[in-house]
């Protein structure tokens, strides 16, 4: 199958929303603003918090606010953050700071980063665990929002597929992220299997193939790849 041909293809998955049961992005917004202008989302890898913040962005923009994201990875901690902190000292009222990865830095790089936006109407951070402000929502691994997902993707749910999708959702320890690499490549090589909802296994064969599709579905997401 041709990449463009693909239903994983990244621009497809960059279009998808975040869900998850009685979530509202709207309702969120409306916390931020009112009770939670320094907040964070919190989850492990892969369960939606950078679609979720872009989400939010929209829902900011949408509002009359000037939206200003920022996405830090771990190994580009240490060289970009100077250039972040200078950019939010910036910010004053109607500027709202949205940060993805926040969770990489260090002790004095979080404090300088909560003084020099101390200013903005609003700040909304990433992490994998508390420690980054007040708790905004905390995303969880959910096989049933991977198979919505997926469903949505191919246009269709069967049996077959959902039992799929919940094979790749153990394989790959609920990291939403790493179930979709290994679709794109089990459509790119094997359209029929997929099809079918057979197993999985011969999408993680290729460790050299899965390397490439890994750090063009991690990119998509703005997460560093897994090793």
């Amino acid at each position: 199958m041709r990449p463009r041909d693909n239903p994983f293809r990244t621009e497809r998955i960059g279009r998808l929303a975040f869900r998850a049961p009685g979530v509202d992005v709207e309702a969120l917004c409306d916390e931020v603003l009112g009770r939670r202008p320094r907040c964070a989302i919190v989850g492990p890898h892969g369960t939606g918090k950078t679609t979720l913040l872009g989400d939010l962005g929209r829902a900011f923009a949408g509002r009359g606010l000037r939206v200003h994201r920022h996405f830090l990875s771990e190994d580009r901690a240490r060289p970009a953050t100077f250039g972040r902190l200078k950019e939010a000292a910036a910010l004053g009222p109607g500027d709202v700071l949205l940060f993805d990865g926040a969770g990489h830095l260090g002790p004095a790089a979080w404090a300088a980063l909560r003084l020099a936006s101390r200013r903005a109407t609003a700040r909304v951070v990433t992490a994998h665990g508390p420690g980054r402000g007040p708790t905004l929502l905390e995303t969880r691994a959910c096989p049933e929002r991977l198979g919505e997902l997926v469903g949505e993707l191919l246009g269709r749910r069967d049996p077959g597929l959902d039992r799929l999708v919940q094979r790749l959702h153990v394989e790959h320890g609920g990291n939403a992220r790493e179930a979709l690499l290994a679709l794109y490549d089990l459509a790119a090589r094997d359209e029929p299997t997929l099809l079918a909802g057979r197993t999985a296994a011969r999408a993680v064969r290729d460790e050299r193939a899965q390397s490439a599709l890994r750090r063009c579905i991690s990119s998509m997401f703005g997460m560093s790849p897994s090793p």
